[in-house]
């Protein structure tokens, strides 16, 4: 089948069109057809809004409207104040819009490229300057840091005596580190969460198991590691 020709544009004369090439004509014809559509767009949307300007205008004294349907009396629409400025931010002033991470700070960096023009069709290549960004934040997945301290005990081969291996700051040490520790105070004091509460909320986020006994014990040694600390910022206070 015989494809068929685009037909042409009165703005251009016989001469011009029969030396266009045929995906020009293509291009040309397609873009002409979307603005033919804009326009047809835009006259029914300025129709539309004539119609509401009319419609909020009316009252039950120019049209059939029952006066229970007129705003109250006195009622006045506001309008915006105007100050010298335009809505929405200013210049220099900082936006509270998604912040942006840096490239670095990125784990990947994803490229997505157009393969073909979709007006007409043409193979695409090149590298865009400034592309359009979004960025998909994500918590990492949480695994407890878990260290196994292992004290073994060995035969001496001239007496048999036994000797274990020792450390003492580990062993007077808590088996809960300070982060642990802090997230346990962070919990039950500004969260003001219960200890079964903290103890699910270890479990489900951290991967932690504490005991609600254990939890009542972290809370009760930061409260005597904070005790001097608070007494001193009373005495300011």
């Amino acid at each position: 089948m015989e494809k068929q020709r685009p037909e042409q544009p009165q703005a251009f004369s016989d001469a011009d069109w029969d030396q266009t090439p045929e995906s020009v004509k293509t291009v040309v014809m397609s873009l002409l057809e979307r603005v033919e559509k804009l326009e047809s767009e835009v006259a029914r949307l300025s129709a539309e809004n004539a119609l509401l300007k009319e419609q909020v205008k009316t009252n039950s004294q120019n049209s059939s409207q029952p006066p229970s349907q007129d705003p109250p009396k006195g009622f006045k629409a506001k309008e915006p104040k105007s100050k010298g400025r335009k809505r929405g931010g200013q210049p220099g002033h900082e936006g509270h819009g998604f912040k942006f991470y840096a490239p670095e700070d990125c784990e990947r960096i994803e490229d997505y490229y157009p393969e073909f023009c979709e007006a007409c069709g043409a193979a695409l290549s090149g590298k865009d300057p400034a592309p359009y960004q979004i960025q998909q934040v994500e918590l990492p997945p949480i695994q407890p840091v878990v260290v196994e301290h292992r004290f073994h005990q060995l035969s001496c081969p001239c007496c048999e005596a036994l000797t274990r291996g020792w450390d003492e700051t580990i062993l007077n040490q808590s088996v809960y580190g300070e982060r642990l520790s802090a997230v346990v105070g962070l919990l039950s004091g500004m969260g003001r969460q219960s200890h079964t509460q903290v103890q699910r909320l270890l479990s489900k986020i951290f991967k932690v198991e504490l005991s609600t006994g254990s939890i009542s014990r972290l809370r009760t040694e930061l409260s005597e590691a904070l005790k001097p600390s608070v007494e001193e910022a009373g005495v300011y206070g």
